[in-house]
């Protein structure tokens, strides 16, 4: 510990601090007796003189009295202090206190549709403290209730009346926790012109599968838009998901590249494909009291508090090798040739090429191939990625020496075989959330709204993992979370669909 000079010490805080404690348990003492205890009781290494400057300077301040050569607290300055605390405590209280947006979050399993929904709403409404209007309803729901969504969505709407509702059937549900065979509810409470949605629920025509031609849908969307208002900050876009009466073939590529890159929605979308718990069967979109299919649904958003929008990908590729693939009529991938220096090299069967990339024999593509959700479950059978995007294609047929996967390539795509680990993909959620907050700058969160690949709930629960947990510490660990598990996630970035990613909104209750 170096000496000090005849000065006040180091910054001109220890000393004073020091002498502050000493006359605040004994008192009054003499020059001498304080730069005794601040020597042994405090052990900082300082000159009688520093002492004695210190306690003249103190009482020139009004922080300290001098009787008869020994020194005491001024309680008057101590008075003084304590009042100026209290306003502080009182000012920074009343700005925490402000209270611009509440987000409240609630599930349900029971087994009757109705029931379920009216008590995942009421748990979610008994979150909300400061009795503002409802302006938004999320609800994420199992197929569980297939055969009664709407008689679910009326136990909600009995709880939340007139307020608007959107939402969809998943592959698991998120409320705090990730979910299956429930539902979720997520509510957002604010003054109107703080936070509002508007809620645009157009049908899909059949031939769009084929044509990919979404101009007058895009059209549509714009006109309501600009009616309900100024532009928004921001959308919500839910679309059916993969079917098979569709051939696993979606129509969100198509609408995001006209939304998007056509028409140029001059606001961000996020969102995510439904879901059916892997039936593939029927993947409804949730609109006020009714469940639509073959609909898409955009929840247009206007607020003037803060919000974050942040993406990442769970997948990285096995190596640095592209290829480039032919496929036949039937959409199966029948050779593969390695891309060096911007040209395809030699074709090689599909099989050979994908088993050396993977590791996994022929045996076992076999046998898990038929089945989708165990193909990602397991992590052996790996998916390609479409270099141009972030679409993740997972195989689920073999014949002889091709393989058929997800309609997201096409003939003559380049491609990467991609992977992950558990550890991966449970960092990948937190590392979304924090990105979100950090670059809206958000000091005060409300909650967090999540689009995250239904691959992660496959492989993360298959190995009793949990990243909802991961997130749901320190200072976010009572933040309100919910959202679903997707085929596939939305947003307005670079590219404007992935999958094997999450996309994590967080909303902030403070002003921009």
């Amino acid at each position: 510990m170096r000496l000090l000079p005849d000065a006040m010490p180091l910054s001109g805080r220890e000393l004073r601090d020091s002498i502050l404690s000493i006359l605040a348990r004994d008192w009054p003492l003499s020059a001498r007796e304080v730069y005794s205890q601040v020597r042994k009781t405090h052990k900082l290494s300082v000159t009688y003189q520093g002492v004695h400057k210190s306690l003249r300077q103190m009482v020139s301040e009004g922080v300290l009295l001098a009787e008869d050569g020994k020194y005491l607290v001024n309680v008057k300055w101590a008075r003084q202090m304590a009042d100026f605390g209290n306003k502080i405590a009182t000012t920074y209280a009343s700005k925490a206190a402000k209270t611009y947006l509440e987000v409240g979050v609630g599930s349900s399993v029971e087994r009757d549709a109705f029931q379920a929904g009216k008590e995942a709403a009421t748990k979610a409404l008994k979150q909300l403290k400061h009795e503002k209007p409802l302006q938004l309803v999320l609800v994420f729901s199992s197929s569980i209730y297939d055969v009664a969504y709407e008689k679910l969505l009326a136990g909600v709407r009995a709880v939340t009346k007139k307020a608007p509702l959107a939402g969809c059937s998943t592959f698991g549900e998120i409320a705090n926790r990730p979910l299956a065979k429930s539902v979720a509810v997520m509510l957002f409470a604010a003054d109107k012109e703080n936070f509002s949605a508007q809620i645009i629920c157009l049908p899909i025509k059949p031939e769009q599968y084929e044509t990919g031609d979404f101009k007058k849908t895009a059209a549509e969307l714009e006109r309501q838009i600009k009616q309900g208002g100024r532009t928004p900050e921001f959308g919500i876009l839910l679309t059916p998901g993969y079917m098979l009466f569709h051939n696993l073939e979606t129509i969100t590529p198509a609408l995001m590249e006209q939304l998007i890159v056509k028409t140029k929605l001059p606001f961000p979308l996020v969102g995510g494909l439904a879901g059916d718990d892997w039936h593939l069967e029927r993947t409804p979109l949730f609109c006020e009291g009714k469940a639509y299919e073959e609909h898409i649904l955009l929840v247009a958003i206007r607020t003037k508090l803060k919000f974050g929008i942040a993406w990442k990908h769970g997948y990285s590729p096995v190596s640095s090798n592209k290829f480039k693939i032919r496929m036949d009529a039937e959409g199966f991938i029948t050779e593969m040739a390695k891309v060096e220096k911007g040209k395809p090299g030699k074709w090689r069967p599909c099989t050979e090429v994908y088993m050396k990339e993977t590791g996994i024999s022929s045996k076992e593509l076999k046998e898990i191939t038929p089945f989708l959700k165990e193909v990602i479950t397991q992590n052996k059978a790996l998916p390609m990625k479409r270099v141009s995007n972030n679409l993740l294609s997972f195989p689920y047929d073999v014949k002889g020496t091709a393989i058929r996967f997800q309609k997201m390539v096409s003939d003559g795509d380049v491609i990467q075989v991609m992977r992950t680990t558990a550890d991966q993909l449970e960092s990948t959620s937190p590392a979304a959330l924090q990105e979100a907050f950090d670059k809206a700058g958000i000091q005060a969160p409300a909650g967090a709204l999540f689009f995250i690949c239904a691959a992660f709930e496959c492989i993360l629960s298959n190995q009793h993992r949990n990243e909802i947990a991961a997130m749901r510490k320190g200072k976010y660990k009572s933040l309100p979370m919910a959202g679903f598990y997707s085929g596939g996630e939305i947003w307005s970035f670079h590219q404007p669909q992935a999958s094997g990613t999450t996309l994590a909104v967080a909303f902030g209750n403070e002003l921009r």
